[in-house]
């Protein structure tokens, strides 16, 4: 067991009222520990270009080796925060209570597993992301999603949202029970030079991943999958295709035309004045095609990606059709 007096907790939240809260309940406890605060509104109070950039930042410019992250629309407690110091003393690598809302880890898994992929633009995949990350890492995670300490609203990131699924579905292949990791893709900013001594008590200090444990969604990454790489080697190809999208009311069909064997992801947001949300997501194979439902009335937006780059956005009316000829270099298995 671990014995950790000392911890950085990390507001990141822009807006002052929301520090202030949070701080209410952190002073509880600096009588019981030595807290170094880290303020992402003091660090930079506008947009991060993504959540892992920030969290990057926050471990970079921070000199606790135990760190705790909060974000603003969470409602934390004392016995939270000592629920996370609990579970990293004795042997877990990484703690949440709220999934990537209310989470702790120690700069020494960093120092093994590599700093948060910034290639996931604004939000969203980069929790998934790392889950994957910590089970082909092997040491033991408590990722835990306690609904009521978090407020269920649309994000500020808006229009960013979901653009950055296909770097996911590029940088892992999941299917049934495994998940197969694109050696290409599975690259990691490395934690600053300052704080790259291993830390062999803590890294001695933890499980393996037959103790991993979890309650959402995201947890599953670390419970129910066999994660390995993937030896298939891939090269680059100039590819022709032709996809077409149309949409009547709420009936949609996507058809993908070429001859090389490519996939693309397409996705479909409603407009940002309804939070820019999700309405449904989908790789399509060349020379197939897709006929699906969605219940959504108003204007719909189209973002389709090859690899981890968007090649088309657009607006889809209510009656309207799409029809669109690519000539890219796409990453083709050997």
């Amino acid at each position: 067991m671990l014995k950790i007096n000392e911890f950085a907790f990390c507001f990141l939240s822009s807006d002052i009222n929301d520090v202030i809260r949070q701080e209410n309940v952190l002073t509880k406890l600096t009588n019981k520990y030595q807290i170094e605060r880290w303020y992402r509104h003091d660090r930079n109070c506008g947009r991060y270009v993504s959540f892992s950039q920030m969290i990057n930042d926050a471990i970079d410019d921070t000199e606790s080796e135990f760190m705790i992250f909060c974000n603003p629309k969470t409602h934390f407690t004392t016995q939270d925060i000592e629920f996370i110091i609990n579970k990293l003393s004795n042997g877990y690598c990484f703690a949440s209570v709220v999934s990537f809302g209310f989470f702790g880890f120690s700069k020494e898994l960093i120092r093994h597993i590599g700093m948060l992929d910034e290639r996931f633009i604004g939000g969203e995949w980069e929790d998934n992301d790392f889950a994957i990350r910590l089970n082909y890492f092997g040491k033991a995670s408590w990722w835990d999603y306690n609904y009521d300490s978090y407020e269920n609203n649309w994000s500020k990131s808006g229009n960013l949202k979901h653009i950055t699924a296909s770097i996911f579905e590029q940088k892992y292949n999941v299917n049934g029970d495994k998940i197969l990791i694109n050696s290409q893709f599975f690259n990691h900013k490395k934690i600053s030079k300052r704080h790259r001594k291993y830390n062999d008590t803590i890294y001695n200090s933890w499980l393996g991943r037959t103790y991993n444990t979890g309650n959402c969604d995201i947890s599953k990454y670390l419970t129910s999958f066999d994660v390995s790489f993937n030896d298939k080697k891939q090269k680059e190809i100039i590819c022709d295709f032709n996809l077409s999208i149309s949409r009547e009311n709420r009936i949609f069909n996507v058809n993908l035309i070429g001859d090389n064997n490519i996939t693309l992801f397409i996705s479909f947001l409603n407009k940002i004045e309804d939070g820019r949300k999700l309405l449904w997501m989908e790789n399509i194979k060349v020379n197939n095609w897709k006929h699906f439902q969605i219940f959504y009335d108003d204007l719909v937006e189209i973002r389709v990606f090859v690899d981890d780059n968007q090649i088309y956005n657009n607006i889809l009316n209510t009656n309207d059709e799409k029809n669109i000829n690519f000539k890219l270099p796409v990453l083709i298995a050997d």
